[in-house]
Parts: structure tokens; sequence; C-alpha cells
């Protein structure tokens, strides 16, 4: 589905925007209705992935605004166990803990004594 514009993917098949659905060509349009059907499977639209720094979106999102970045490059989408509650959770909290117990940090010295006030 060739054709130019800034996240044409995205909105001719995560926000359907009719304006942009009536430019796709008439031969272009059974390939449309492909892609609205796989979208609308529950997986790509009620599996939800953290892409960074886009966010919490639907799984259909994110391969639309791949095909905007990259429409004739093949891509795969590889899943895998976030850590956020067990490794990079458990390292951060524990830095925090590393410095409420260290000492405070190089604060300017006041050089004068008590007598010399």
């Amino acid at each position: 589905m060739p054709g130019p514009g800034p996240r044409r993917f995205e909105r001719l098949l995560i926000e359907r925007d009719p304006i942009w659905r009536r430019e796709v060509p008439a031969e272009q349009q059974p390939l449309l209705k492909e892609l609205d059907a796989l979208l609308d499977d529950p997986f790509y639209q009620g599996f939800l992935i953290y892409v960074h720094p886009r966010g919490i979106r639907p799984i259909g999102y994110h391969i639309a605004r791949l095909l905007d970045r990259n429409p004739r490059t093949p891509f795969a989408i590889e899943l895998g166990l976030h850590n956020l509650h067990t490794t990079l959770y458990r390292r951060w909290i524990d830095a925090r803990l590393r410095q409420c117990d260290s000492p405070p940090s190089a604060f300017p010295q006041d050089n004068t004594t008590t007598e010399q006030r």
C-alpha cells in the first residue's frame, strides 16, 4: 500500500481515519480489508505491550507504527519477560538504600569556627 504521509498506517489501520481510507486506491481496498480483519483479532487489540518511549499500547498499534517507519522491511517482534519487579526494580531499590546508608555528599563547608563568629 504505497503512499506518502507521516503515520499513514497508524491512521489507516489504528485510527481508521475515513479521509485516509477513501484515498486508498480501489485495487488496494481488498488488502486494506484483509489488514483490518487481521488487526481486529483480539490478540492485536487486547494484548498490551510496553515499548519505550511509546508506552503501553496494543500490539497492533506497534505493528502499524513499524509499518510507518519501514514499510518494505520485514521485522519480527520478540516478546520477553519484563523484569521490572525482579532485576531492575530490585537493583534500583538497593541503590536507593545504599544512598541512605552512605554519608552525605560533599556539602560546602563552613570554614569559620564558632570563635570567629
